[in-house]
């Protein structure tokens, strides 16, 4: 009996996250050649620029800035490329390879005059993001749920999943989307390192680095991301109230340290 209900339990928990991801997913997917919003042609003919400095192992050619020297970029937007190039990738691979010969040829084909790209090459490089923003839903629904429970966080999920405003970030080639998930995981990771830690749990560290590992992810696509290192700072020296003062600077220090670590090795 016992047995059974944990059985439901877990099949309920699933039908949870798969509606929840289905909700975000669908309207993030359908009609993605509706529109063709500003910059996002820069990003697809940077993406390809990227993809083909990364498969010649010219590395230093792989930034935003070398593939449009004459336009200002402010925005390292490395994970905003690899949605894209992941996109140019899948449509050489199902539609573009017979015609288009040997992926340099078809990535080289792409026209630096960005207005003149075709709109079949949008919704291919839209997908990954409109994809990773709906799995983040779910990720953001079970880490949520972990510090305020799972009623309230299935209410938040919904909201996030559905706010008109991210749900057309979501559905474009471009860094804002992506910059908000990475800071919003690297937030409640580092929400729960704090819970995880006052219980004395064993699992702190893990939330530490992963909320670095997602700051470090937010700082590569946009600057504005900057703000989570010193609010990282800030937090571990506010929630180290708790600690005796002779070992409060160095439990401050090890925290920070590790955070930074893990945000630089990302990065």
């Amino acid at each position: 009996m016992m047995d059974r209900k944990v059985n439901l339990t877990q099949r309920f928990s699933t039908l949870i996250y798969l509606a929840i991801f289905m909700l975000a997913f669908i309207p993030r997917v359908l009609a993605l050649d509706a529109y063709v919003a500003p910059d996002e042609g820069k990003w697809i003919y940077r993406s390809a620029h990227f993809l083909q400095a990364v498969v010649a192992g010219d590395f230093a050619l792989a930034t935003s800035v070398a593939a449009t020297p004459e336009v200002e970029v402010l925005a390292p937007a490395v994970p905003t490329m690899w949605t894209g190039a992941v996109g140019l990738l899948a449509r050489y691979w199902f539609i573009a390879a017979p015609e288009a010969g040997s992926l340099q040829a078809y990535l080289a084909a792409i026209p630096p005059d960005t207005e003149k790209i075709p709109l079949a090459f949008y919704p291919w490089t839209r997908f990954p993001t409109a994809l990773l923003t709906a799995l983040t839903i779910v990720v953001f629904y079970y880490l949520l749920a972990r510090l305020i429970g799972r009623q309230a966080a299935l209410l938040a999920a919904v909201f996030l999943a559905l706010d008109p405003f991210f749900l057309g970030l979501s559905r474009v080639i471009h860094h804002d989307a992506l910059v908000t998930v990475f800071i919003v995981i690297s937030l409640l990771t580092l929400l729960l390192y704090r819970q995880s830690w006052r219980a004395g749990s064993g699992s702190a560290a893990a939330w530490l680095v992963l909320s670095g590992l997602s700051g470090g992810l937010a700082l590569l696509t946009k600057p504005t991301a900057l703000y989570l290192a010193f609010f990282a700072a800030l937090f571990l020296l506010f929630e180290s109230g708790g600690v005796p003062a002779r070992g409060r600077w160095r439990s401050i220090g090890l925290a920070g340290l590790t955070w930074g670590l893990a945000a630089g090795a990302i990065f």
